[in-house]
C-alpha cells in the first residue's frame, strides 16, 4: 500500500517537474505567426512540458509548442491513471493558434509524461469575459 502511495507521489513530482521550466516565457509569451500554419501539424515530440511552481496540489505548468508557450494553473491530481486538472486557468497563446491537432499533441504528451490513461480538465470560474462568474465545461482527453 505504501509503495503505491510512493509511486503516486513520484508520478506527481514527475508531472510537476515536466510542467515547469521558465517563468520568463509566461511573462512574455513568444508567438510567431509563421508557425501558425505549422502548428496544426506538430506531434508530441514537438511539445515540452515544464513544472514551474508547486504548492501542495496546485501547479503552475508551462507547455512549449512550435507556436509559442502557454501556461496552466490548477489543482493537479493523479487518481487511478486519470490525471485531473481542477480549477484550471490557461494563458499565453492567442485563441485558436493551436488548433485541434495542437491540442491533441499536448494531450498525448501529458498522457505520456504523467503515465495516465485519461485527462480531465475542469476549468476555474471565469473572472472576466462574456461568461464572467461561470466555469467552462469539462474537457476529457482522449475524447470518448
Amino acid at each position: 500500500m505504501s509503495s503505491d502511495k510512493t509511486k503516486e507521489k513520484i508520478r506527481k513530482i514527475r508531472i510537476l517537474r515536466i510542467l515547469a521550466r521558465s517563468v520568463d516565457s509566461i511573462l512574455a509569451p513568444s508567438f510567431n505567426l509563421r508557425f501558425l500554419r505549422e502548428a496544426r501539424m506538430f506531434d508530441p515530440d514537438d511539445v515540452s512540458i515544464e513544472i514551474t511552481s508547486v504548492d501542495q496540489d496546485v501547479m503552475l505548468v508551462e507547455i512549449h509548442t512550435p507556436v509559442g508557450t502557454m501556461s496552466i494553473l490548477g489543482n493537479v491530481t493523479l487518481i487511478a491513471r486519470v490525471l485531473y486538472v481542477r480549477r484550471a486557468h490557461v494563458d499565453g497563446l492567442m485563441p485558436g493558434s493551436l488548433g485541434r491537432r495542437g491540442l491533441n499533441a499536448i494531450g498525448r504528451k501529458l498522457l505520456e509524461e504523467a503515465d495516465a490513461d485519461e485527462i480531465l480538465v475542469e476549468g476555474g470560474t471565469r473572472t472576466t469575459g462574456r461568461c464572467k462568474g461561470r466555469a467552462p465545461r469539462t474537457i476529457r482527453f482522449p475524447h470518448p
